[in-house]
C-alpha cells in the first residue's frame, strides 16, 4: 500500500522536500512509518529534531491525517493515506 508524507513549513526544509510516497505492506503501523523516516531522513533532520535511538521526533512535531493527530505508534496505516507533518509553533 502507498502512504504519502507531506512535510509542512520548516520541516519541508529539514526533510529536503515536501511530498514523499512510501510503499508499505498491509497492516503497517505508524511505528513502521517512523522507521522509514529514520532510514531515509535521520541524517538530514539532526539530533535536535530526530531521536535516532528511539526512532521518533523530539520536540513539538505533529503528524495528522484527516484532521486527526496521530500519536499512537500502533495506529494502523491505510492505502492512500496522506499524513501531514509539521512543527507546532509556540510563543507569543
Amino acid at each position: 500500500m502507498r502512504i504519502a508524507l507531506v512535510a509542512m513549513g520548516q520541516l519541508e526544509k529539514d526533510f529536503g522536500g515536501k511530498h514523499y510516497v512510501f510503499d508499505f505492506p498491509e497492516g503497517s503501523t505508524l511505528a513502521d512509518l517512523f522507521r522509514k523516516i529514520g532510514d531515509n531522513f535521520a541524517n538530514r533532520l539532526g539530533q535536535a529534531l530526530w531521536n535516532r535511538t528511539e526512532c521518533r521526533f523530539r520536540g513539538p512535531v505533529v503528524m495528522m491525517t484527516g484532521g486527526v493527530a496521530l500519536r499512537d505508534p500502533a495506529t494502523v496505516l491505510y492505502e492512500g493515506q496522506e499524513i501531514l507533518i509539521f512543527k507546532v509553533l509556540v510563543g507569543g
